[in-house]
């Protein structure tokens, strides 16, 4: 004798919700910490002294609102490409990479190690389609009409720092249909 439907739809939802688990999960993957390094240096492991050491000494700012301090480098070609380092305490804690406007351009020294190609070692470039960077990253934490955002907390593998969180923030704003900015922070709270 067969139940009521509702009875006998029951295995049928919950297949289809633990379906759906799994795909969410397989979707969402971890951020490859290849991102966190930029130029040869890595997010949280590499300090300012290293960045003089590779790029220059620049003049530090603090934009409003801003946690941490931050250097400009900028192409000494036409393609008005822009990494901006931040620091944290003495450590590179993030960096942005954009093309400029007149008055970012004038805070940045130039240097031949920032160009239109400048990349991450996991391969995260200006120019890429939305498809490229779902390929690269995955599935976003969250998106809008014009940008894609990943977040991720994960316990603390460092050294001495294992009672604290590290946290990942990868902005990316898209115009045209290319990514036209990238923002990457990795660093610790308690």
């Amino acid at each position: 004798m067969r139940g009521p439907l509702p009875f006998r739809l029951a295995p049928v939802v919950l297949i289809i919700i633990g379906m759906g688990s799994v795909v969410g999960t397989m979707s969402a993957k971890q951020i490859d910490p290849r991102h966190y390094e930029i130029l040869g240096l890595t997010l949280f492991k590499d300090e300012m002294k290293d960045v003089d050491r590779k790029l220059g000494s620049a003049v530090e700012f603090r934009p409003p609102g801003s946690d941490f301090a931050e250097r400009c480098y900028a192409s000494t070609g036409r393609d008005g490409t822009l990494l901006v380092l931040q620091n944290w305490a003495g450590t590179l804690v993030g960096f942005r990479i954009y093309h400029d406007s007149p008055t970012d351009n004038e805070k940045c020294i130039r240097t031949s190690a920032v160009s239109a190609q400048i990349a991450t070692a996991g391969g995260l470039r200006l120019g890429l389609t939305e498809a490229d960077v779902l390929k690269l990253l995955g599935k976003p934490t969250k998106t809008t009409s014009d940008s894609f955002t990943y977040h991720e907390d994960a316990k603390s593998r460092i050294k001495g720092k294992e009672g604290l969180f590290e946290y990942t923030d990868v902005n990316l704003r898209f115009a045209n249909s290319k990514l036209v900015s990238i923002h990457v922070v990795h660093t610790v709270r308690d």
